[in-house]
């Protein structure tokens, strides 16, 4: 980067992809409620993308560049804790030419006035999600709205419209309702811009989570009109829980209360209703099916193959999805597995769907293969009337006491734990290892653990012969109670073997629907010599890990891990 004067002003050259910073040399004193202004005549060569001007703990902008000299600038009400000196930095990126020619920082003289649309808000009203309703449209009140005048103390509300430049604020469809400025609270609602009653819908029935738009500045907001909540201006209000038998809701907003620091109109724009499911609403129970006595065919044969694709030879569970033809089978009895040598292998077979004439759909088989390395190994699905099946026999056991549940796998033991969320492995040929618990750390340093949840719920959800497959509901929680996350984990476990497979869920619950989370962990504990963990999928997964590796799996993208 080379910067050296052009006709008068700063040419900054450096190249394609690079930055370049430039920071003040005077300081501007400043204090809470200054208004500060950032002035400056820039124009655009070749390549130059992006430009930003900071002020830190003060606020940034990034004017539109051309490549003509143009004049920009930007106001802000300095927030509180910003007390003392501050500095102007500009930031370029994308390389080539920007031409500077005058940059300034200065006290407005005399001050803006704090009515001017969108003047002085805190942050966009960025959030769209779920169904939202346009407030200024669904006003009963309409004689209360200046719709083509924009002045201050006339005692009604301003409807504002923005061009896409001037809508810094990024009202929704560029339009909001502007109130008088407030300068203190007012004593009643008839004080000031009359209070709005708006009603909005149609709306489904059913639960919602509800929100208004950011105000910028304090707004009053009321369910009947009588009672008023005051709703602070730097953020969406969330409205709460909502569950709607009407198709439309009324609600009243008005202007009563003055932003501390930031005196000045308020703004509506929006309400968003986020819908919750209710599955005895939305979800009706099907019709259970009537098995035909007898299927079409007597004997009939599908081939399966089983493949290992790994360098080491294989023994282990295999389950697999079959289809069968409509009104061939009638029952998941009258099926059997057999090897290449004609052979019946045991196997655990059953009906995951039928056709609407009660003849099955689908088949899911559970059974055990050994195959060489990079080889595969073939073997007959036989269906029909005239089909039989050995029974397996039963490899896994189960124990229930109070709220612990142990499983018996053969080569390992496996208790659960339902007073604080914990899965122990116990063989005498593996390691003893136990699921402690998962931690969740919110982006504003909330934390909750599984393992302070004394209620988890513990089930058997599936038992054969082969496989079960446990599972573990909760809340996670921390010292105060339970918290916004909730868990459902499934745990399958397989005879014979002293391994465990871990499908961990979470959710957001009701009581705060979108969480920003920062961490999620799953912690693991016990003697650990010997033990090892697999990550990924089966197609891809990992060579074990020793635990004296520590270790982990980073989230380092949307679908990037490492």
């Amino acid at each position: 980067m080379s910067p050296k004067e052009d006709d008068g002003a700063l040419r900054i050259h450096n190249g394609a992809g690079e930055a370049f910073s430039l920071v003040s040399r005077q300081p501007l004193d400043v204090r809470p409620g200054d208004q500060l202004t950032v002035r400056l005549r820039v124009r655009k060569g070749t390549l130059c993308e992006h430009l930003s001007v900071v002020v830190p703990g003060v606020g940034s902008f990034s004017p539109q560049l051309y490549r003509q000299f143009k004049t920009s600038e930007k106001t802000w009400l300095v927030p509180a804790g910003a007390t003392g000196p501050v500095l102007v930095q500009l930031i370029g990126r994308g390389g080539g030419d920007t031409f500077i020619s005058k940059v300034e920082a200065f006290r407005p003289d005399p001050p803006l006035s704090p009515f001017e649309t969108g003047r002085f808000l805190p942050q966009p009203n960025l959030q769209r999600e779920g169904r939202l309703f346009e407030i200024e449209r669904y006003v009963v009140n309409q004689q209360d709205i200046a719709a083509d005048t924009d002045q201050d103390s006339d005692g009604k509300w301003s409807l504002c419209r923005l061009s896409r430049e001037e809508n810094t604020p990024y009202f929704s469809r560029g339009t909001a309702l502007k109130s008088d400025t407030v300068t203190a609270d007012r004593a009643t609602p008839a004080d000031g811009c009359p209070p709005l009653h708006v009603r909005v819908g149609p709306l489904e029935p059913g639960r919602y989570q509800t929100y208004l738009s950011v105000p910028g500045r304090a707004l009053a907001y009321s369910a009947d009109g009588k009672e008023w909540r005051r709703i602070a201006g730097a953020e969406a209000a969330e409205l709460g829980l909502l569950t709607l038998t009407k198709p439309f809701f009324e609600f009243w907003l008005d202007d009563r209360y003055v932003e501390p620091g930031n005196p000045g109109p308020t703004y509506v724009d929006f309400i968003r209703f986020m819908p919750i499911e209710d599955p005895a609403y939305t979800m009706s129970p099907a019709q259970a099916l009537k098995p035909p006595a007898r299927g079409a065919v007597d004997r009939r044969a599908v081939k399966l193959t089983v493949a290992n694709a790994s360098a080491h030879r294989r023994h282990e569970p295999v389950r697999s999805g079959v289809p069968i033809p409509k009104g061939e089978l009638a029952d998941a009895d009258r099926v059997r597995l057999l090897d290449a040598s004609g052979a019946e292998t045991p196997a655990f077979v059953q009906a995951t769907g039928r056709w609407p004439d009660g003849s099955v759909k689908w088949l899911l088989l559970d059974f055990e293969a050994e195959v060489a390395a990079k080889a595969s190994r073939r073997f007959t699905l036989e269906y029909g009337n005239a089909v039989s099946r050995a029974v397996a026999p039963a490899r896994l056991r189960s124990d229930r006491q109070g709220g612990t549940l142990a499983l018996d796998a053969g080569a390992a033991r496996v208790v659960f734990d339902g007073g604080r969320f914990s899965v122990f492995l116990r063989g005498e040929k593996s390691p003893s290892l136990a699921l402690e618990e998962a931690e969740f750390r919110a982006a504003d340093g909330r934390a909750w653990r599984s393992s302070l949840e004394s209620k988890a719920q513990v089930e058997v959800e599936e038992q054969n012969p082969f496989r079960a497959t446990i599972r573990l509901r909760g809340r996670c929680a921390d010292a105060n109670g339970p918290g916004p996350i909730a868990f459902d984990t499934r745990v399958h476990l397989f005879a014979g073997r002293a391994e465990l497979l871990v499908e961990y869920g979470f959710f957001a619950t009701e009581a705060e629907p979108t969480i920003a989370l920062a961490e999620a962990k799953l912690r693991f504990s016990g003697p650990w010599a010997g033990a090892a963990a697999r990550f990924g999928l089966p197609s891809g997964e990992s060579e074990p890990i020793g635990a004296a590796q520590r270790p982990r799996l980073l989230q380092t993208g949307k679908e990037v891990y490492g």
